[in-house]
């Protein structure tokens, strides 16, 4: 027996995303005709979207759907399947980016990774579908460890390591339930060389990568995919290889989809791309995914590239806590006393120089305090929102990155783990 899968980003956020209803509807089109068995999609944030194409694919073979709510906007990732759903997880990533910049949307959309397990012929098949944070920054510095990494110093970096470390987690303790084929798949913001596939393929050796297996010697860029043949450059983001479907079952067929426009309209900015596994006993004989032992052995056994996570990690820390207490100083040491001088001096202008209401002077103070009074009061929860945000990110990255400390130290194999040992990368981050 053989499984199917199409994943592809939708690019389905309300208001940004370009002739959204247009797309997300030629894309369901798209869907109901195909013969896939599975599709994993990413970017669905609008209600009546996830209704739309759920519908549509009901119309066709994939009568089975799960959508992951993860935030207060609902959530991004949707499921569609032709078998049954037996049980389904979801862990949202404890660490999604910068909460005041809305306009890149990662912590506000609640990404995380979500999984369905499905009732096929062959046994229950583990589908895992995930969207990390993005690399705005795009500026990477190649370092020579571990045959060669591509190391991001984007702002997002940190952010990216513990989503990459969680899903791992949560693919293993998941994925490691008896017997059966895993498929991970979706929107992983990465190139194949970068530092975060790196470490998945370092740990999860027993996932394969779809189109590097198949197509070794092809880009498969899935992401910008237009302009490729132009100079890299003189391009602010080159076409690049960021959606991606392992298996621990043989991939046996790959191919990117949805290249060409419909009706003159290009259906998403990602392309599609569809695997087939093959579920066959002998395939399928490596399914069963390590515990938390064997991850730390092979962490133990990559030290120089774990070192680099750790050193990833810290700088994280440093910054999300230099964040969060300015944010935290901010509303307390310094607007709080503000916001009390305004009021008192309302109450004051108010009351004492009553006699002088109607005075152009009188009228101008009052709408001046009443203002300062007004935006202090809204801001002071605003920032101390912000403030626990960015400090809870910090203790998730302070927490993943003592998990790896402790693996390094393990039987002194690494000593001076905890030591400065990839400085290397600091000036670009």
């Amino acid at each position: 027996m053989r499984i199917k899968v199409l994943t592809i980003n939708c690019w389905g956020l309300w208001l940004v995303s370009k002739r959204r209803k247009e797309r997300i509807r030629l894309i369901a089109e798209e869907i109901r005709r195909s013969d896939v068995d599975v599709v994993i999609l990413q970017e669905v944030f609008v209600k009546e979207d996830i209704k739309h194409l759920s519908a549509t694919a009901a119309q066709g073979t994939l009568k089975h759907a799960q959508y992951m709510h993860s935030s207060f906007l609902g959530g991004e990732l949707l499921m569609l399947s032709c078998w049954p759903i037996l049980y389904t997880r979801f862990h949202c990533f404890s660490a999604g980016g910068p909460p005041e910049a809305v306009w890149q949307g990662d912590w506000i959309a609640g990404k995380g990774v979500g999984l369905v397990c499905l009732d096929t012929t062959s046994g229950p098949v583990r589908v895992f579908n995930t969207h990390t944070c993005a690399n705005y920054g795009r500026v990477y510095r190649h370092v020579d460890i571990h045959g060669g990494v591509e190391f991001p110093t984007d702002a997002n970096a940190p952010v990216r390591t513990v989503q990459v470390l969680e899903l791992i987690d949560f693919i293993c303790t998941h994925g490691s339930q008896g017997h059966g084929a895993v498929v991970v798949g979706g929107d992983f913001n990465c190139r194949p060389g970068d530092f975060e596939m790196k470490m998945l393929g370092t740990l999860l050796p027993e996932l394969h990568d779809s189109w590097a297996l198949l197509h070794p010697d092809e880009p498969g860029c899935t992401s910008n995919s237009g302009d490729q043949g132009k100079d890299p450059a003189v391009l602010a983001d080159p076409p690049k290889r960021i959606d991606y479907l392992f298996g621990t079952c043989k991939p046996v067929e790959a191919e990117l989809v949805l290249q060409d426009p419909l009706h003159g309209l290009m259906l998403s900015d990602h392309l599609g791309l569809i695997s087939t596994f093959d579920l066959s006993a002998d395939s399928a004989s490596t399914a069963r995914l390590p515990g938390d032992d064997v991850l730390s052995k092979r962490a133990r056994e990559n030290a120089s590239l774990f070192s680099a996570a750790l050193e990833q990690l810290n700088s994280g820390v440093s910054r999300y806590d230099a964040r969060g207490m300015l944010l935290l100083w901010s509303a307390l040491g310094l607007e709080a006393p503000l916001l009390i001088a305004s009021y008192t001096n309302f109450v004051w202008v108010l009351v004492v120089e009553s006699d002088s209401a109607g005075d152009a002077w009188w009228i101008v103070i009052m709408i001046v305090l009443a203002t300062l009074t007004v935006l202090l009061a809204a801001t002071i929860p605003l920032q101390l929102a912000l403030s626990v945000a960015y400090c809870c990110q910090a203790r998730a990255m302070q927490m993943h990155a003592e998990n790896i400390r402790a693996s390094l130290r393990q039987k002194r194999q690494c000593p001076a783990a905890d030591q400065v040992m990839f400085t290397d990368c600091q000036s670009g981050l």
